[in-house]
């Protein structure tokens, strides 16, 4: 009974590792920059923001929903960043960064 149990984890642990190796390469390969990472372009940021923002405000939060609050600010933070970088139809590496 003891496999059965582990075998979910160790399939979502995979599959978790792999979202966060494709993750990681789309960002190094957008940026055209190997050590790319989530701070690099304030995705990080946006997340913590948003995140802690939440605890100071909302009283009645529970834990359990920060994550999710957290993943919407990195979504918000990415979004417009990339729009911010947005000119007549393209965006560079440069723009992206800056």
């Amino acid at each position: 009974m003891i496999p059965t149990r582990r075998l979910p984890r160790i399939i979502l642990a995979f599959l978790v590792g792999a979202a966060l190796a494709v993750s990681g390469a789309l960002m190094q390969g957008v940026t055209r920059n190997a050590l790319a990472d989530p701070y690099l372009l304030g995705v990080s940021g946006g997340a913590a923001l948003i995140a802690v923002t939440i605890i100071v405000w909302v009283d009645t939060i529970t834990i359990s929903a920060l994550p999710f609050a957290a993943f919407a600010g990195a979504v918000l933070a990415a979004l417009a960043i990339y729009s911010f970088a947005w000119k007549q139809g393209s965006t560079t590496p440069i723009r992206l960064i800056l």
